[in-house]
């Protein structure tokens, strides 16, 4: 049987970019989700077929069927989460950013090695064919120089059309729960 995934956070990003991919891809098997906000993992396991729905992290990590776990949550919150995940013995994948300060990626990286597993962050662009194309045609233009010297340069990645029958997420008017573990946003001193 393939691992369960278990995916934490059913906002937009993670019903569009790790729900709608990991529940069509004959590979995964999708087992359960976990998010405060009730009515919105109801109607996110609804649309994505997923049985077992959790109102925490805790919970989900409870359950022996979830093998791995995608942490999709707010940015604050998603450094505690995955310690807690890689703590349990799961793999990981998170959305960026890991951590705010050297310290705190540096508990998740031990973490991760300490128990032998996998820990990636969500830096997709690094590998999307548009963006690279974009670098390469920089590159051209700096050295053939046909627009002069460059001396800066900004772009901006279009999401895009996200393809096939989950093209659309579904929220709703719940508020955000306060209690979450956050890591502080500030530099290490």
């Amino acid at each position: 049987m393939k691992p369960g995934i278990g995916i934490v956070g059913t906002g937009m990003v993670g019903q569009m970019c790790h729900l709608a991919n990991f529940a069509a891809n004959p590979a995964c098997r999708v087992v359960a989700i976990a998010d405060l906000r009730p009515d919105l993992a109801a109607a996110a396991a609804q649309k994505f077929g997923v049985s077992r729905i959790y109102g925490t992290h805790h919970e989900l990590l409870a359950d022996r069927e979830v093998s791995a776990v995608v942490v999709v949550t707010k940015r604050r919150a998603t450094g505690p989460i995955v310690l807690d995940a890689l703590d349990s013995g799961r793999h990981v994948l998170s959305e960026k950013p890991m951590a705010y300060t050297t310290d705190q990626a540096a508990s998740l990286i031990e973490a991760a090695r300490r128990q032998n597993l996998v820990y990636a962050i969500g830096y997709m662009k690094r590998h999307d064919a548009g963006v690279a194309r974009a670098l390469a045609e920089l590159v051209r233009l700096q050295t053939d120089q046909s627009l002069g010297r460059i001396v800066g340069a900004r772009g901006w990645c279009f999401g895009g059309h996200t393809g096939g029958s989950h093209d659309t997420f579904v929220m709703t008017s719940e508020a955000r729960p306060d209690g979450l573990e956050l890591w502080q946003d500030g530099p290490d001193s």
